[in-house]
């Protein structure tokens, strides 16, 4: 099995555009036939061309097409392939590739190096994030339970969503939108990403639990609330809008304390334009109804 020189691509194996297009295509018209739940995805990869330079924009979609399917498995939306028994058995695979890559086994590797491959070009190195990436699927894999999600504490949640969307996503985004060269750090837009992801949780709180994952800590729950689990296997009601509003706040005071920072960021323009569109509007909007 030929190993990777440096940039992350095997010393003797030939990476083709036109292969990691074809996969790219492949996945996003899966994406496709199954609009309500991508809708949103959708709609901010269509972005992606405005907001990076041609090759970090090709870099971003392969990255993101890499992780479409582990990430389906993860969520149980799509089934294991051949020769694996369980999704974390499968991410562990990944992580090993990402650490020491090989010759691409499977599509998943092959997006995976292309896109490591092309990045070297442009003297950009994601691999650390890409890795945090797949350690936070590794992490829903090993606490996903469908029958009796499990319920974890405040810090917990906290930090694997941190790893993942603040240190894992934005910090790869900075890289290749050219704002980290100008000394912008995914923590200056910590406060962004945790709102963005309140407002995944609240979105789908009710679909996640039926999925096997708890994105409720344990803190919010009162000592009824968790009888009233173990007996029926379902949320109450009360918990769940007591604890939207709470977030709905926390996640207003969040975008507040972004806004605030921001004035201070050297951030590219297109940077500030997509954030807000994106992100910043929708989840503020969001969190107004609620609140």
């Amino acid at each position: 099995m030929a190993m990777a020189t440096q940039t992350g691509r095997p010393n003797d194996f030939q990476l083709d555009k036109g292969t990691a297009k074809d996969l790219r295509r492949r996945i996003l018209s899966d994406m496709r036939t199954r609009s309500a739940k991508y809708r949103w995805w959708l709609l901010a990869l269509s972005a992606v061309r405005f907001l990076f330079s041609r090759i970090p924009a090709e870099i971003f979609l392969t990255l993101y097409a890499g992780c479409r399917e582990p990430d389906d498995i993860t969520d149980g939306d799509r089934p294991l392939p051949l020769g694996f028994t369980s999704a974390v058995q499968l991410i562990e695979r990944l992580i090993g590739f990402v650490q020491a890559p090989c010759e691409p086994r499977d599509g998943t590797e092959y997006l995976f190096a292309y896109a490591f491959d092309l990045a070297s070009k442009i003297g950009i190195d994601i691999r650390n994030e890409v890795l945090l990436v797949l350690q936070s699927l590794k992490f829903d894999a090993c606490r996903r339970d469908p029958r009796k999600p499990r319920i974890l504490s405040r810090d917990g949640l906290r930090r694997h969503f941190c790893s993942r969307d603040i240190n894992g996503v934005i910090a790869t985004c900075l890289k290749l939108t050219g704002d980290y060269e100008r000394g912008v750090r995914a923590e200056d837009l910590a406060e962004l990403g945790e709102a963005v992801q309140i407002r995944y949780n609240l979105r789908d709180v009710l679909q996640d639990w039926d999925d096997g994952f708890c994105n409720i800590p344990l803190e919010a729950f009162h000592v009824p609330e968790r009888s009233e689990i173990n007996e029926e296997r379902k949320l109450p009601n009360s918990l769940v809008e007591r604890w939207t509003r709470e977030e709905a706040r926390r996640g207003l005071r969040l975008l507040k304390e972004y806004k605030r920072k921001l004035r201070g960021l050297p951030l590219l323009w297109r940077t500030r334009i997509a954030l807000y569109v994106v992100f910043e509007r929708p989840a503020k909007r969001y969190f107004a109804r609620l609140s």
